[in-house]
């Protein structure tokens, strides 16, 4: 038997080769909604240990970084077959939709010119599945509860499962809106309509302390289908109307009021002091009469009948007006006739006159007698 022996020398390059897994994201997802997590599988296909450099290409509404990586962007040292799953953390911008495809690029650290990338793709926002349909316009003028109802409407080709949620985009500053607890999640059959309440509750501190009489506010509604990767948006605007707190309200109605209210104590106080002055004038001439009764002692019911008459003077009695001398020789006096009580023998008194005689001579005569 003949054998013959030969040596093969086979030379082993080192080598760098790597790959990227592919993910399908199994949902709809909500622009502007809370971040979210996709894993990502990275395998060192070489034959030498290697770490991989992790870039991505991400499309326009789209946010997205690693988590857990090595010094920024690399992986651990993966042995020959040995794989590791990185981590994407993503949100949407609002105002997106329709599918965006990310891209995970896996770079070789041992042989830069070896790289690998994997793919998702993303649905973002409506693919008309679902349609959330409302037409109601909110004004909130009152603190308390408002409910505004929308009807969702199945537009797929069969029943659907469906989640409603609400983004208030900042508004609960000024309010609390959510979605009734009875609607949150039901089941739509094809071509189905349902209604769905939304609650908002507004305190009344919020209403009074608006910055202007009117704010335009505006949250989002959003029916998820847990069927399809679908998920429908409604804006629905809500308007805010300032209001004024009883203090407030108070204190201008009392503004409104003052002038009114000093003038209504003006004049109050006018006539109160016309009222007086006239009080005071027929307390003093009261008291002037009497004093001139007092002082007199002439004023009965006679002088008051003839006020007119002037008074008669206060005179003494007989002997003291008429001197104790013999009168001097004069003709026979002439005989004067009168109304009143005949003259004394000495004549009228000293300063009167006929008419006060005839009024009151009669006073005259008891009082010097």
């Amino acid at each position: 038997t003949v054998t013959k022996q030969i040596t093969i020398n086979v030379d082993v390059l080192d080598t760098s080769a790597v790959s990227v897994s592919d993910e399908d994201a199994d949902q709809s997802y909500i622009p502007g909604g809370n971040a979210q997590s996709m894993r990502f599988e990275v395998t060192n296909d070489g034959n030498q240990a290697d770490r991989f450099s992790m870039t991505m290409d991400i499309p326009d509404g789209m946010n997205a970084n690693f988590e857990q990586l090595v010094e920024g962007d690399l992986t651990p040292v993966l042995e020959p077959g040995a794989s590791y799953n990185v981590t994407v953390r993503f949100t949407f911008d609002e105002g997106t939709n329709g599918q965006l495809i990310l891209k995970v690029i896996a770079t070789s650290v041992n042989d830069p010119s070896v790289t690998s990338d994997g793919k998702c793709t993303y649905r973002v926002g409506s693919q008309n599945w679902l349609r959330i349909i409302s037409t109601e316009s909110t004004i909130i003028d009152e603190a308390g509860e408002y409910e505004v109802v929308v009807r969702v409407k199945n537009q797929y080709t069969e029943g659907q499962s469906v989640t409603m949620d609400l983004d208030q985009q900042g508004t609960n500053r000024w309010y609390s809106a959510s979605v009734q607890s009875s609607d949150r999640d039901f089941w739509l059959e094809l071509e189905g309509e349902r209604e769905v309440t939304i609650v908002f509750e507004v305190q009344s501190s919020s209403l009074e302390n608006l910055d202007s009489d009117f704010i335009e506010t505006s949250v989002t509604v959003w029916a998820t289908s847990n069927s399809v990767e679908d998920a429908a948006s409604l804006e629905l605007p809500v308007t805010l109307k300032r209001t004024t707190s009883i203090s407030e309200s108070a204190s201008s109605d009392g503004d409104s009021i003052d002038w009114v209210g000093l003038g209504i104590w003006v004049v109050g106080g006018a006539l109160i002091v016309a009222l007086l002055l006239v009080l005071l004038a027929v307390l003093n001439q009261e008291e002037e009469e009497e004093q001139n009764w007092a002082e007199d002692g002439y004023e009965d019911n006679i002088s008051a009948t003839y006020g007119s008459v002037a008074s008669a003077p206060n005179v003494g009695s007989m002997e003291k007006s008429v001197p104790n001398i013999s009168p001097p020789a004069s003709p026979e006096p002439v005989v004067i006739e009168s109304s009143g009580p005949p003259l004394p023998a000495a004549g009228l008194p000293e300063g009167w006159t006929m008419e006060q005689w005839n009024h009151y001579g009669q006073q005259w005569l008891d009082n010097n007698n």
